[in-house]
């Protein structure tokens, strides 16, 4: 707590929301700063999981909106 001000000591990298990426490009990305700490990457992917369910619906959503256009 006090070697971090209270924060964790991961980088989270993301598109922007809303930004069309060609597939087989990374979404997201998360770099742990301190050795000692890098199974928070792994419990901080985690609870991120749920940006997939959106991201899915978003691209489904888009690509039945082209077709429909």
């Amino acid at each position: 707590m006090d070697k971090y001000g209270g924060n964790l000591p991961i980088l989270i990298k993301a598109v922007k929301e809303g930004t069309l990426v060609p597939i087989n490009n990374v979404l997201l990305s998360i770099e742990c700063l301190d050795p000692k700490c890098v199974p928070l990457v792994q419990h901080s992917e985690t609870l991120l999981m749920h940006t997939w369910a959106g991201t899915t619906i978003a691209t489904n959503s888009f690509n039945i909106k082209q077709d429909i256009l």
